[in-house]
C-alpha cells in the first residue's frame, strides 16, 4: 500500500509495522528487504514487549514512571547548570515550546 502512495509523492512516507513479541530477526529482515525492493523511502518496525512502549497498546500499560530511566527528567523539567562550563547554553523557541541546549 505504501509503495502505491509513494509513487506519486515526492516526499518520503514512513509507515510503522507492528509485530508481536514472538517476531524473529528473520521477520524483521524480510520486512526491511520487502520495503527496499518496493522502493520505499521509510519504514519503522515496532515489536510488542520492547523496552520502549508503543503508541497503540492493548491491555494494561506500565505506569509512566516505571518507563522512565533512573537518569531521565520528567517532561518540561530544566536542570540549572553552572556558567563555568566549556560550551554555550542556548534557549531556542520551537513549535513545541522552549528547547534548552
Amino acid at each position: 500500500m505504501q509503495a502505491a502512495w509513494q509513487a506519486g509523492i515526492d516526499a518520503s512516507i514512513s509507515s510503522t509495522v507492528n509485530l508481536p513479541n514472538e517476531a524473529t530477526i528473520d521477520d524483521v529482515k524480510n520486512i526491511y528487504l520487502s520495503a527496499w525492493r518496493s522502493g520505499l523511502k521509510g519504514i519503522t518496525i515496532y515489536r510488542s514487549g520492547c523496552e520502549r512502549e508503543g503508541v497503540l497498546v492493548i491491555g494494561d500499560n506500565k505506569s509512566e514512571t516505571s518507563l522512565q530511566a533512573e537518569n531521565s527528567l520528567p517532561r518540561g523539567e530544566i536542570i540549572s547548570c553552572s556558567d563555568n562550563l566549556i560550551g554555550m547554553k542556548r534557549r531556542l523557541t520551537t513549535g513545541c515550546g522552549s528547547l534548552h541546549c
